[in-house]
């Protein structure tokens, strides 16, 4: 019943809110309009809005279908997005695979940066290797909202904005992990990747 409600919730806000994206880097949007292929990293707490921006966009949300982030991967699928479900801890060599498929096929994909199980607000690096293989750009995403607020559901804390309101989606500086990369520039990439969703 709780989730049906958070569907109805998000719909709400979906249909009554003006969605505008935007980033102060140029560079960044004139990539995402020409549709080639983007990894767009977020922090887990933002996941609701965002899911209702990937339905519309064909994006592909990646989910881990255990614990606690099997409620929100239920929520994404009630809402027609499109989710490749896997973990990417201890190894996770099957799910990486599947989503290297799907950007050597063109297709945008979309993981939280610190996962659903954590450490919050710190990133994780299996987009990174995704990067390194495919030469695909990791673009950090966020948004904002006068109003919103955070609740806790299913174990983890997430913003909700309000109905009726001027969301505001906004796309950081691109970057690409080089292929034969190394751990130190794995390290510089998600610090700068953290201090851009920070900002």
């Amino acid at each position: 019943m709780f989730k049906f409600l958070i569907f109805l919730y998000m719909l709400l806000v979906y249909y009554t809110s003006k969605i505008q994206i935007d980033s102060e880097f140029e560079e960044t949007i004139l990539y995402y309009r020409s549709q080639r292929p983007i990894v767009f990293l977020f922090w887990f707490e933002h996941i609701l809005l965002l899911m209702c921006y990937f339905t519309n966009q064909k994006i592909t949300l990646f989910m881990t279908p255990k614990g606690k982030s099997d409620f929100f991967t239920k929520i994404a699928e009630s809402i027609g997005v499109r989710v490749s479900k896997g973990s990417l801890e201890g190894g996770g060599r099957h799910a990486i695979l599947n989503l290297l498929e799907l950007v050597k096929k063109g297709k945008t994909i979309a993981m939280a940066a610190d996962g659903p199980r954590g450490p919050v607000r710190k990133c994780k690096a299996g987009s990174f290797i995704i990067s390194a293989e495919t030469g695909c750009p990791i673009v950090p995403m966020t948004w904002n909202s006068p109003g919103k607020f955070l609740i806790t559901i299913a174990g983890s804390r997430v913003f909700l904005p309000r109905p009726f309101s001027h969301i505001q989606v906004r796309l950081g500086k691109m970057g690409i992990i080089p292929k034969g990369s190394t751990i130190s520039d794995f390290e510089e990439m998600r610090v700068n990747l953290e201090e851009q969703l920070k900002d």
